[in-house]
């Protein structure tokens, strides 16, 4: 309801529209959710020309850091889309809910009446449970 609301009043600062794909990835003994970290990757605008020319040395730094072994599989746990509204206020690109800009945007909330909470979980873990919209 907050999201709808805060939407429409931004709605006249509408630049574009991100459509994101996240795909995750974990061990089959879920080693890298039991360390309470994620390998996710994220596309956007569904580019057909997407490539990941520096993944053999990002899995290399995940296996290393979360003790992955060389045996052990990857597997794509699957993934959703949504689509990003993407708003100009006051010379921010705003998303909706970047960290960087919390202050700025409670103030907006607040001002337009406009009632919140955080989230007790991240993405992934809602993605996880099932609790994804």
């Amino acid at each position: 309801f907050s999201h709808q609301k805060l939407s429409t009043i931004l709605s006249p600062l509408h630049i574009k529209s991100l459509i994101q794909e996240n795909i995750f990835f974990d061990s089959k003994s879920s080693k890298l959710s039991s360390n309470l970290a994620a390998l996710r990757l994220c596309f956007y605008n569904l580019d057909s020309y997407c490539g990941c020319w520096r993944f053999k040395k990002i899995i290399q730094r995940v296996r290393r850091e979360v003790g992955i072994g060389e045996n052990e599989d990857l597997v794509c746990l699957s993934g959703f889309r949504n689509v990003r509204q993407v708003f100009d206020w006051k010379g921010l690109k705003l998303e909706l809910e970047p960290e960087k800009y919390k202050e700025l945007i409670e103030g907006l909330l607040k001002d337009n009446w406009i009632e919140f909470s955080y989230s007790e979980a991240n993405e992934f873990a809602l993605f996880r449970s099932g609790k994804l919209p």
